[in-house]
């Protein structure tokens, strides 16, 4: 599940490429700011995931023994 995620994250970043801004004006540009913070969302969510899949060690999960599954994890995400 987690390959999947990062999967969906990178083509949600290639689509990200072709956003484009239509309000140019240079006060407070509330349609930039948003562009700008999607794009670091999507960051953010490649990094957990990477940071996901790279772990070795398990999570106690309550009424589960051993290691956490991914729908636990982006639950607690």
């Amino acid at each position: 599940l987690l390959k999947e995620c990062l999967t969906e994250v990178q083509r949600l970043k290639e689509r990200y490429k072709n956003v484009g801004v239509s309000d140019k004006s240079q006060v407070f540009n509330s349609d930039l700011l948003e562009a700008i913070e999607l794009e670091n969302l999507l960051d953010l969510a490649e990094v957990t995931v990477v940071s996901a899949l790279a772990r070795e060690e398990s999570m106690p999960h309550p009424g589960k023994r051993g290691e956490l599954d991914a729908q636990s994890f982006i639950l607690l995400v």
